[in-house]
């Protein structure tokens, strides 16, 4: 958690990124917890008027905020929500000045991280995918697997895994097919097919593109 994106109008305030305004990026300095505006960036979509030029903003955008991955702005609408969500970003829609949000929105970032990294602990130490053959071929019933503890989620069990990329095929046995499958497989570079048994379970088959 290097930085934070903030949308700004001329009074230093978050506005809309359907209004005039700039983007200010701030660094947190973790040993006395105090924040600095490291730099702006010109940025506005309120004089966009085609759909490439659209997506051609906020590309450079993105390109310009590097590592940053905490935006922020009164009001994300639409397809720039989208694409940010897309580009994992954390989103805030907050209405006022960064001194009255910044810290409070880092803790919830820092919680968010100290979570992530227990589940990811507790997925290692849980129910994992296991080796079928040498080819790389896994296996898992996460039906069986979420059944047998509670405190798991289909994402703490598989994203630890499948981030790595090191399979050829993944198969998997579910109830349902989990909501957040598209947007993670699709950033990952993966892809699944889903076929339903007579038991109505369904079968997942998850392979890289």
């Amino acid at each position: 958690m290097k930085s934070f994106a903030v949308y700004l109008n001329k009074q230093d305030a978050t506005c809309s990124l359907s209004e005039e305004g700039r983007i200010r990026v701030y660094s947190h300095n973790s040993q006395d917890a105090s924040w600095h505006a490291a730099r702006d960036i010109e940025f506005t979509l309120a004089d966009c008027r085609t759909l490439p030029e659209f997506r051609k903003k906020i590309t450079h955008m993105i390109s310009e905020l590097s590592d940053c991955r905490i935006f922020i702005a009164r009001e994300v609408n639409g397809q720039l929500f989208s694409i940010l969500e897309a580009y994992r970003f954390s989103i805030y829609e907050v209405d006022g000045k960064p001194e009255q949000f910044l810290d409070s929105i880092y803790e919830l970032e820092s919680k968010e991280l100290a979570a992530a990294a227990q589940a990811k602990a507790e997925a290692v130490t849980g129910k994992t995918p296991e080796k079928s053959d040498e080819e790389g071929r896994y296996f898992l019933d996460l039906k069986a697997a979420l059944n047998q503890n509670p405190h798991l989620t289909s994402k703490k069990i598989l994203l630890p895994f499948i981030s790595e990329r090191n399979f050829k095929q993944l198969e998997l046995i579910c109830d349902h097919l989990p909501k957040w499958f598209n947007n993670e497989l699709e950033n990952l570079g993966l892809i699944y097919s889903a076929d339903k048994a007579a038991s109505g379970d369904i079968k997942v088959t998850i392979c890289p593109k």
